[in-house]
């Protein structure tokens, strides 16, 4: 009985983009996503990629955090930072920090050395 609505669900996702209800570049088939699984568990590719994303995460979340340690020290050692920087955290802290990747994206580019730059920004402006 439970297994009713995921079935409706992977049955409804494996229709639509072939009957041309949705563009398959938004959404692939779940066929598609579970054969490559399969092939990507086989070659071992898997892995890599899943290490590759967690030492990403880790360098971006430690980056980040020294960041933040280092802001928070500054600011609270010096009274004048504080007064000039604290407008400028209370209007990043009303920001949606998802928005700000795009707009690092773009200005700084996407190749590979930047994408630890928006990590390593959004958690001290969240912690400040």
């Amino acid at each position: 009985m439970a297994d009713r609505p995921r079935a409706l669900f992977l049955g409804v996702w494996e229709i639509a983009p072939r009957a041309g209800w949705i563009n398959p570049m938004l959404t692939s088939y779940p066929s598609a996503v579970a054969r490559t699984l399969f092939v990507m568990l086989q070659d071992g590719s898997l892995v890599q990629h899943v290490w590759t994303t967690l030492s990403e995460i880790m360098i971006g979340f430690c980056g980040g955090m020294a960041l933040g340690l280092v802001c928070a020290i500054a600011l609270w050692s010096s009274p004048f930072l504080y007064r000039v920087l604290d407008p400028f955290i209370v209007v990043l802290n009303g920001v949606p920090k998802i928005a700000l990747v795009p707009i690092f994206y773009i200005w700084l580019g996407a190749w590979s050395g930047v994408r630890h730059g928006p990590m390593v920004f959004a958690i001290p402006v969240s912690r400040a």
